[in-house]
C-alpha cells in the first residue's frame, strides 16, 4: 500500500501554499450533499479503479463504501473526516496534472475540474459524508411546495403544476401562457394515441377529452407500441435464419391490458411469472411470453447449452433494465464497475429464469414451453368456440381409446396374415403401355413384364391401361408392382438403365376410365415394399411430391426382383366398358432412373401378398414378432404406423382442424406462442459462470435465488423464492426501483426527457433527476392510487 501512496514533505506545504485549503471561498459552499455532489465525480472518475469490482481494482483502497474510503492502509488514509491535511485523496487529486502519481492516472483518459476538487475537499471537510444510492432508498411523498407568485399559485391545477412552478420560481422563470383549448387537445392526442385529433374534433371539456383519448384503442396500441420497445418484440427469431415466429397474441395481450387498465403491479406480475399464478387463466399464460421474446438461434452449428445460457441472461438484462432501471447486464462477467451489483448477484437473479425446460435452441414456433393461442382481442362467435370445443372432446376420446383400436388391429392383420396365401392375378389383358412424357418407350416380352428402351432419360412417365376382373362380389383390393433386374442394366441392381441399376419412382396413381373418357381417381390408402433405400421409403410414391419417391439402392443389393404394394381406400368393382389406368412417374433429376422391367398383378385379399408387400419393411417386421418378444422400437414402429391409417384419431383431427380454420376465417385462429412454464420437481441449479462463459461454471457453489442486497431490504430468508416471489416483490412497495423507473419513463414518452435523464440507468452512472421531489410525489402517488396507469397519465 505504500507505494501507492506518496511520502509528504515539502510538497504539502507547496500545495497550501498555492491553493490554500479550497477553491471556495468562506462560507460560498452551502451543505455538501453526498448523492447530488460527490457521487458522480466519484463514479465517474474513480470507481473505475477503486469501485466494486473487485477483479478491476488497482489497490486496497477503495471509495465505493465509508468503510473502505477511511480504512487505515498501512498507516495512510485516503479520506480522514474533517482533515484534509491527513486525507490522502486531498493530496493525490491536488497534484499537477504531468504527475505519475495524480489522480485520476495520466493514462485513465480522466480529468478533475477544478471544481469538482474543491466540491471532494469540502465534502472531506464536512465530515466526508456518505449516504445510500437515491434510487436504492424508498421513494417518499414530499410537501406540495408553497408558491410565493399569486399568478402561478392561480394557475395550479393539481401538484405536479406546484412542482414545476415552484422550480420555475426558484429559478427565476416565468411559464408560458396557457395554450388554447385546440393546441392542447393536439398535444393531448398526439402524446397519448400519436394521432393527431380527428377531424371536427371540438373540445368543451378538456377533461372529459382526456377521459376519451384513454379509453380509446389508439391510446392502447400507442402505449403498447412504447411497452413492445422495452420488452424487444419482434415477430422473426433474430439470428441468421431469421425464422418467423407468431407470439403476436402476447402482443394483443399487451394491447388489452393497456385498454382495460390493467393495474400495473398486475400487468407485471402476469408478464414475469403468470404461469405460476394459482389456477392461471390461458390470459395468464399467454402474458408470460415476455420473457420468450429474446432472439431464438435455430443455425447448424449452434450449442443448445450456449444458447440456453444466453436465453437466459437476456431475461435478467430485460427485466432489470424494463423495472429496475439497471444496467445489470454489466455484472454478468465481472462485479459491477459502478454499481453495488456483483457477479454472484447476477446469477443469482439468472437463478429466477432458467427453469422452464427449455432446449435453447430451434425455431421459435417450435420452441419448447409453447402453447397455442388467439388474439385476446377477438370475441368470437360462440357457436364456432362450441364447434372447436366439442371437436377436441371427441378428439381427446379418440386418444384415449388409440391403444385399444392399435392393438385390435394389429390382433387383426396377424391374424389376416397368418391366414393368407398368396393369390396374386396378372390381369389377362392389357389394353396398352405406353410413355407419355419423355423419350423411349414401353415393350411387351413373353413372360408378360413391359421392357423399357431408351438411353439418358432423365425423366419418363408411363402409363399403363388393364382391363383385371373386379365384379362387386370380387373387387380389386391391392395392385403390386414388380420391379424386375435385367442383364443389360446398370451393376449390381440391374433394376433400371442408371449406371447403378437403380430408380426412383416418384409417384404412383391409379383412375378408372369409363368407355365415355371419362375418369375418376381411386385413392390409394397406403404402401408397403420388400425393399426401400433410406430416406427413399415407398410411401413417398403416394404423397404428391415429385421431388420426393421411392428407390431401392442399399449396401448389400444384388440384381433381384423387387415389389411395391399399393393398398386401395376402397374396394375397386369395374362397370361394364371401364378399365384401369395406373401411372408411374420417375420426375426425379437423376438420368435413366426409370424402372427398366416391371410386372403389374392385383389382388381381392388386402393382405393377398403377405406383409412383406403389405407394408414398409420395418412394419413388416414388427408385425411377424410375436407381440411378446416385440422391442420398445418395434412397438413404438406399430403405433406410428397405425396413427397413419387410424380412421378415427384422423376424423377427428379433421374435425379439429376444420373448427380452427372456421375461426381463422373470423380472424380469431390460434397460432404456437413461446411462453414460461416453471419445471415441476428439483429445479434447475445456477452456477457463477467464470466471466460469463456458459461452458465455464463453477461448481464449488449452487447459487440460491436473490435479489441484490444493495437494494433489498430483509434478510437473506426473506429473499423471494422463486419467479412469482420476485415478481410480486418487483411491483411492490418493498422495491425502490419499479415506480420511479415507470413514472419517469412516462414522463419522458411525454415530454421527451425524463425527469432522471437515463431513462434506463437509475445506477451510480445515472444522471441526478432534475427534480428528485417530483419524481419520488409521482412514484408514491403512482403507487398508493392501486397502479394505475391511466391515473398517472
Amino acid at each position: 500500500m505504500k507505494a501507492f501512496f506518496i511520502t509528504r514533505i515539502t510538497f504539502c506545504t507547496m500545495l497550501v501554499g498555492a491553493f490554500g485549503t479550497s477553491g471556495f471561498s468562506q462560507g460560498s459552499v452551502p451543505e455538501i450533499d453526498f448523492n447530488r455532489d460527490i457521487r458522480p465525480i466519484l463514479s465517474d472518475k474513480c470507481f473505475h479503479c477503486h469501485g466494486p469490482d473487485a477483479q478491476n481494482q488497482k489497490s486496497d483502497f477503495r471509495v465505493d463504501t465509508r468503510e473502505h474510503a477511511m480504512e487505515d492502509l498501512d498507516g495512510v488514509r485516503g479520506v480522514v473526516p474533517g482533515n484534509l491535511e491527513e486525507s490522502e485523496v486531498h493530496w493525490r487529486i491536488r497534484l499537477p496534472n504531468d504527475d505519475t502519481d495524480v489522480m485520476p492516472p495520466l493514462d485513465s483518459n480522466r480529468v478533475l475540474t477544478n471544481r469538482e476538487k474543491d466540491l471532494l475537499d469540502k465534502w472531506i471537510e464536512q465530515g466526508a459524508p456518505y449516504d445510500q444510492h437515491w434510487s436504492f432508498k424508498k421513494p417518499v411523498r414530499h410537501e406540495m411546495p408553497k408558491l410565493n407568485d399569486e399568478t402561478m399559485a392561480g394557475r395550479v391545477k393539481n401538484p405536479i403544476d406546484a412542482f414545476v412552478f415552484a422550480r420555475l420560481e426558484a429559478e427565476g422563470l416565468k411559464p408560458q401562457p396557457e395554450a388554447d383549448p385546440e393546441t392542447r387537445a393536439r398535444r393531448a392526442a398526439l402524446t397519448l394515441t400519436g394521432l393527431p385529433p380527428r377531424l371536427g374534433t371540438e373540445v368543451s371539456d378538456y377533461e372529459s377529452y382526456i377521459r376519451e383519448l384513454l379509453d380509446s384503442t389508439d391510446y392502447a396500441e400507442r402505449q403498447a407500441l412504447r411497452w413492445l420497445s422495452a420488452a424487444r418484440y419482434a415477430d422473426t427469431d433474430g439470428y441468421q435464419n431469421d425464422n418467423p415466429r407468431s407470439n403476436w397474441p402476447w402482443r394483443d395481450w399487451v394491447i388489452g391490458a393497456f385498454r382495460d387498465n390493467l393495474p400495473f403491479d398486475q400487468f407485471t406480475i402476469e408478464q414475469l411469472a403468470g404461469d405460476m399464478l394459482p389456477d392461471a387463466s390461458r390470459e395468464q399464460l399467454l402474458a408470460s411470453a415476455f420473457n420468450r421474446n429474446h432472439r431464438h438461434n435455430a443455425e447448424g452449428g449452434a450449442l443448445a447449452p450456449e444458447f440456453f445460457v444466453e436465453n437466459v441472461i437476456d431475461r435478467v438484462e430485460t427485466t432489470s433494465t424494463v423495472w429496475l432501471g439497471l444496467t445489470m447486464g454489466c455484472a454478468r462477467c465481472h462485479d459491477h464497475k459502478y454499481d453495488p451489483l456483483s457477479q454472484r448477484e447476477f446469477f443469482q437473479m439468472f437463478a429466477y429464469f432458467n427453469n422452464i425446460g427449455e432446449k435453447g435452441t430451434g425455431k421459435g414456433a417450435e420452441a419448447n414451453p409453447v402453447e397455442e393461442f388467439r388474439s385476446p382481442l377477438v370475441d368470437p362467435p360462440a357457436e364456432l368456440l362450441d364447434a372447436l370445443e366439442d371437436a377436441e372432446e371427441v378428439q381427446e376420446e379418440a386418444r384415449k381409446s388409440f391403444a385399444r383400436r392399435r392393438d385390435e388391429w394389429i390382433e387383426n392383420v396377424v391374424q389376416s396374415l397368418n391366414g393368407s396365401e398368396e393369390h396374386w392375378t396378372e390381369p389377362k389383358k392389357y389394353e396398352s403401355a405406353e410413355v407419355v412424357e419423355g423419350t423411349g418407350k414401353l415393350t411387351l416380352e413373353d413372360d408378360g413384364s413391359w421392357l423399357f428402351s431408351g438411353q439418358n432419360v432423365s425423366q419418363a412417365i408411363y402409363e399403363i391401361a388393364l382391363h383385371p376382373e373386379a365384379s362387386e362380389d370380387k373387387p380389386i383390393r391391392a395392385f403390386r408392382l414388380d420391379a424386375l433386374p435385367h442383364a443389360t442394366f446398370g451393376k449390381p441392381r440391374q433394376l433400371a438403365r442408371s449406371v447403378n441399376g437403380n430408380f426412383v419412382l416418384t409417384d404412383a396413381e391409379v383412375s378408372v376410365v369409363a368407355s365415355n373418357g371419362q375418369s375418376r381417381t381411386v385413392n390409394i390408402a397406403r404402401a408397403g415394399a420388400t425393399f426401400e433405400q433410406t430416406s427413399y421409403p415407398v410411401a413417398h410414391a403416394i404423397d404428391d411430391d415429385p421431388k420426393s419417391g421411392w428407390a431401392v439402392f442399399g449396401s448389400d443389393v444384388r440384381p433381384q426382383t423387387v415389389s411395391a404394394h399399393f393398398v386401395l381406400a376402397e374396394a375397386l368393382a369395374l362397370a361394364e366398358g371401364e378399365r384401369i389406368l395406373v401411372r408411374l412417374a420417375h420426375e426425379s433429376a437423376h438420368t435413366d432412373h426409370n424402372i427398366g422391367r416391371f410386372q403389374l398383378f392385383t389382388t381381392t385379399d388386402e393382405f393377398g401378398g403377405g406383409a412383406e408387400a403389405s407394408f414398409e419393411p420395418k412394419v413388416s417386421r414388427a408385425l411377424k414378432t410375436p407381440a411378446k418378444r416385440r422391442s420398445a422400437d418395434e412397438r413404438k414402429t406399430l403405433s406410428d404406423y397405425f396413427s397413419t391409417i387410424d380412421e378415427t384419431g384422423k376424423k377427428a383431427e379433421r374435425a379439429v382442424e376444420s373448427a380452427k380454420r372456421a375461426l381463422a376465417k373470423v380472424g380469431a385462429g390460434s397460432v404456437p406462442v413461446m411462453v414460461m412454464r416453471e419445471r415441476e420437481g428439483e429445479r434447475t441449479p445456477a452456477y457463477l459462470l467464470d466471466r460469463g462463459q456458459y461452458d465455464a461454471p463453477d461448481l464449488s457453489e449452487e447459487l440460491p435465488r436473490g435479489v441484490p442486497v444493495a437494494f433489498f431490504e430483509g434478510d437473506e430468508e426473506d429473499q423471494p423464492q422463486d419467479r412469482l416471489e420476485l415478481a410480486r416483490w418487483i411491483a411492490s412497495e418493498s422495491n425502490p426501483l419499479t415506480a420511479r423507473v415507470v413514472v419517469n419513463r412516462i414522463w419522458r414518452d411525454h415530454f421527451g426527457i425524463g425527469l432522471v435523464k437515463t431513462v434506463e440507468d437509475f445506477g451510480a452512472q445515472s444522471e441526478l433527476p432534475s427534480h428528485p421531489e417530483l419524481l419520488d410525489w409521482l412514484a408514491v402517488e403512482f403507487m398508493e392510487s392501486g397502479w394505475d396507469v391511466k391515473a398517472l397519465h
